[in-house]
């Protein structure tokens, strides 16, 4: 008996064919044009009570291999991307500074370059959780090994000022509502700031545009920087502007820092002058107490 499969229609009817399901004859006929070889495979559907129906399944076959094939890029692109966002990037903040995550001021200038507000970016400082504090002393502001002469009209400080720094004493004028200008000397530990200066500089400017004291922080940038000397001593000296729109009134802070190496071991000395951006009457008090500091040992 011949095997189910597509044959020459057995009634004669030139260029068709009919199904043979191995005991009777399909009921209808395809043109033989595109059919599969007599005795190839049947339909792929069927009719309710009746014979197989439709056309044979080659075409059926390609747009299934078509579809699989579709199916699977689908599959990998969804996997590929679950696998990227699904990745984990490594988290390098750290609570204890380094040099290439604070180093902001690599190439020194002479000039003050034009701050536009956008520059620098917040910190997390360390904390010194025993603070001591230091006094006048011979007419004199001294903390970390450093002293200054007082600006008159300004208070001195009963207490310590920032809250990275150890052995200090300073003082404070009123600006604007809350907003003080002021001067703080004292030391840092090297561990936490670096034994070179000039890092030790930029981290300072750090931590105090990363400070309560700006509660509208925009931006912090360094205007100029330089080495300097003072009683044999080296260190450098950095002025930078901080940017805050809490009050409308007051633009931010030009800050003025000072980091002397003293010769006290794990310790720099260290200067800050801060006073309200183009507010000279805040500003040159500041610059005259930076040119009175001495070493004191």
């Amino acid at each position: 008996m011949a095997q189910p499969g597509w044959y020459p229609d057995p009634s004669g009817r030139p260029g068709h064919l009919r199904w043979w399901d191995g005991s009777a004859w399909a009921g209808d006929t395809v043109p033989s044009s595109g059919t599969p070889n007599p005795g190839g495979q049947g339909p792929t559907r069927t009719t309710p009570g009746g014979p197989p129906q439709g056309r044979p399944p080659r075409r059926w076959a390609w747009f299934l291999l078509v579809g699989v094939v579709v199916v699977g890029v689908s599959l990998a692109l969804v996997v590929r991307g679950w696998s990227r966002s699904d990745r984990v990037e490594e988290d390098t903040n750290s609570s204890t500074p380094t040099i290439s995550q604070w180093d902001e001021t690599s190439t020194p200038t002479a000039e003050p370059s034009r701050p536009d507000g956008s520059g620098g970016t917040q910190r997390t400082c360390p904390v010194v959780l025993e603070a001591n504090q230091s006094g006048v002393e011979a007419g004199r502001l001294t903390g970390g090994g450093i002293s200054y002469v007082p600006v008159q009209g300004w208070t001195v400080t009963t207490r310590p000022s920032v809250d990275w720094a150890d052995d200090q004493a300073g003082q404070t004028v009123p600006v604007f509502k809350s907003w003080i200008a002021g001067i703080t000397i004292g030391q840092v530990d090297t561990a936490d700031f670096s034994d070179d200066p000039r890092t030790a500089a930029a981290r300072i400017l750090s931590c105090e545009a990363s400070s309560q004291y700006y509660p509208g922080y925009l931006g912090h940038t360094v205007l100029s920087q330089q080495a300097i000397t003072v009683d044999g001593r080296s260190g450098w000296r950095l002025r930078g502007e901080v940017r805050d729109d809490y009050y409308a009134e007051v633009k931010g802070d030009t800050l003025d820092i000072i980091v002397l190496d003293v010769g006290r071991p794990g310790k720099l000395a260290f200067f800050r002058g801060m006073a309200p951006i183009d507010r000279p009457e805040f500003q040159q008090p500041v610059d005259l107490a930076a040119t009175t500091i001495r070493v004191v040992g």
